[in-house]
This record gives structure tokens, sequence and C-alpha cells, in this order.
């Protein structure tokens, strides 16, 4: 194994590590404190010409966060697993990896958290934005592939 690849790999784990433990570390905040969180952004929405109530705002926010957060995991976990393994179907694993941490976020850290409740739509949204992202990095790596095949 090369030393680049090795640092890469390094990267991929410790950037899956760090973004599982923000999400878990986010998710165990009171309810209160993450409607203050994305009630932040609210201002910014409204300054470009988002029109809409400051409750469809916040959903807005809230929900989106869950897309892009596990849009990021999967990516960096997909990363991880292509320089693990040159077996592409191994693809199948971040998306996977992502369902267990949504889970895992959902029914064991919010179930227990002041102010939060486990809604399965947010699971949902997580594995949806782990999709998209292992969608899109499949698809660059079939494309990559068939070009060097020529």
């Amino acid at each position: 194994m090369t030393r680049k690849r090795r640092i890469f790999i390094s990267v991929f784990a410790l950037t899956t590590l760090a973004i599982t433990v923000t999400i878990l570390l986010y998710s165990s905040r009171t309810g209160s404190e993450s409607v203050r969180d994305s009630d932040r952004i609210i201002p910014l929405l409204s300054s470009l010409g988002v029109n809409a109530s400051r409750y469809t705002l916040s959903y807005i926010v809230r929900k989106s966060a869950h897309f892009l957060e596990y849009f990021a995991l999967c990516a960096s976990a997909s990363g991880f697993t292509l320089c693990i393994t040159k077996n592409k179907k191994a693809l199948i694993i971040p998306p996977l990896y992502c369902l267990a941490v949504a889970l895992c976020d959902e029914f064991l850290v919010q179930a227990a958290t002041i102010g939060r409740s486990p809604e399965l739509k947010d699971v949902f949204i997580d594995l949806f934005g782990a999709l998209t992202a292992v969608s899109i990095i499949a698809l660059a790596v079939y494309r990559t592939s068939k070009r060097s095949k020529k």
C-alpha cells in the first residue's frame, strides 16, 4: 500500500468519525437548543428573498441539515470504502452505515434527549442524503473506469 493511499484512508476514516460524532452530539442537544440553532439561519434566508413563515423556514433548515449531514457522512464513508477495497460493489456499505447511524441518532440519542422525539421521516431524509451522495460517487467511479478502459 502506498503512502498516499494510507494518507487518504486516514483522512477519510477521521472525517467519517468526526461527522458521525458531530451528528450524535448535535442530536443530544435539547429541543430548544436545536430550534435556536436553526433559527439563526432564518434571517439569511429572508434576506435572500425567501418568503415563508418562521415555522416553515425553521422546518426547511432543520430537514435540509439532516440531508446535508448524511450526504457528507456517506461521501466520506464512500471515500474510505473505495480506498480500502477495489471492489466497487462495496459502495453498498456506506449507505448502510449511514442508516445505522440515523437509526441510533433518532431512536437512541434523540429518544433520550429532553424536548426531542424520534421521527422515522428524519431517518428517510437522512437515508436520501446518503443515497444521493453514493449515487453521485458511483456514477463518477463508473464514468472514470469507463474512460480508463478506452
